[in-house]
């Protein structure tokens, strides 16, 4: 408790110094408090990084939104993963990511990887994972493959979400969340022009697909679209590729929680940097504040299009790409981590998940003996 007391402490003298503010005590006026979900502060976990997928780590690479080197398939069993991730409880564990929409669910069967895959999701893998998300009060948050490789002539097909279902109600599993689909703004990125979907053909999916999932789990939430959003710009690509406003006109209010992602730097494995990831941006008021336009922005269009809907911001973290090397994990980064905490808590983004639990730079915790 000490070190997060000096850690706000040294925030609030940090932003007095470098924004000019002028706080005023008025003992006459009463206090807002604002009631925030015990799981507003979650946490996720790559299914690169989960399945032995290309990840970030040791790795300067970029290729197909992900690293260039493959990881090895996380070990949920380590007692001091388990340890640390009990201080943070409880969380929604998100697994999700690029690789989401490249693996291939292999839960009961053997077999090689499929072309049009990179990864394949075992029992094993599933198993493990859900038992970690459940420990502490967790719950999972679970990303479905929607890619190329589960599409015959650009058609999305769906014997394979029937395949992943089936298994996880036969397991006797509860989840709590399953997400369409990992940033739909970028799949052009990932998969060319030709990989990339419309706003038309993900509602008519998301519909067909929440349809699906009810029969199996009824009070299962479907969430997305889990477009990116980068600082000084707002959302990516919406012009030429994938607009989450123009979704939420064709969803029709079906969607029962919004999901963005929003990273304030970019490391030196990304191909383009808006705000290139260093101690002075991280610190820079600019940096900080980047994030509350793109709120205000998501809250008007979810007023307009979508009302009943929850805003989660589904991904963050202090460097796309993986985290920056002695960046992600250094003193500025957590001043920016603290200061985001206390914008979106403020905001009407009711969930913000933290990209990632462990792993690469920009790992919250070090879980390795």
């Amino acid at each position: 408790m000490f070190k997060i007391h000096v850690l706000i402490i040294t925030l609030f003298l940090f932003s007095c110094h470098h924004e000019e503010s002028e706080f005023i005590i008025d003992d006459q006026r009463p206090i807002e408090v604002k009631i925030i979900s015990p799981y507003f502060l979650s946490f996720a976990l790559d299914l690169a990084q989960v399945a032995g997928g290309k990840w970030w780590e040791g790795s300067s690479d970029f290729s197909m939104g992900r690293g260039g080197r493959r990881a090895t398939p996380f070990d949920f069993k380590r007692e001091r993963l388990k340890n640390l991730a009990s201080m943070l409880s409880p969380f929604i564990l998100r697994v999700g990511g690029s690789e989401a929409d490249s693996i291939y669910y292999s839960l009961t069967e053997n077999k090689s990887i499929p072309k049009g895959f990179q990864t394949t999701l075992t029992s094993s893998i599933w198993n493990d994972l859900y038992q970690f998300s459940r420990l502490n009060d967790g719950k999972l948050l679970f990303t479905l493959n929607i890619g190329p490789g589960y599409r015959k002539n650009r058609k999305l097909q769906f014997s394979h979400f029937h395949k992943l279902f089936s298994y996880i109600k036969e397991s006797g599993h509860q989840v709590s969340y399953f997400e369409l689909g990992n940033e739909l703004n970028a799949f052009f990125l990932n998969y060319g022009f030709s990989g990339q979907i419309t706003e038309k053909q993900y509602a008519f999916e998301f519909l067909e697909v929440k349809k699906i999932m009810k029969n199996y789990f009824p009070s299962a939430k479907l969430i997305g679209p889990a477009n990116a959003w980068w600082p000084f710009m707002g959302e990516v690509f919406s012009s030429i590729a994938f607009s989450s406003r123009k979704l939420l006109t064709l969803l029709n209010n079906e969607i029962d929680i919004f999901t963005w992602h929003y990273y304030p730097t970019q490391s030196h494995r990304c191909p383009i940097n808006i705000n290139k990831s260093t101690e002075n941006s991280m610190l820079n008021h600019k940096t900080r504040s980047a994030i509350n336009p793109i709120m205000k922005n998501i809250e008007e269009n979810i007023k307009k299009y979508a009302p009943k809907a929850e805003i989660w911001l589904g991904e963050t973290g202090p460097a796309q790409c993986g985290g920056e090397p002695n960046v992600s994990t250094s003193f500025s980064s957590t001043l920016w981590w603290i200061d985001q905490i206390g914008r979106v808590s403020k905001s009407q983004t009711t969930h913000m998940i933290r990209q990632t639990l462990s792993g690469s730079d920009y790992g919250l915790i070090n879980d390795i003996d």
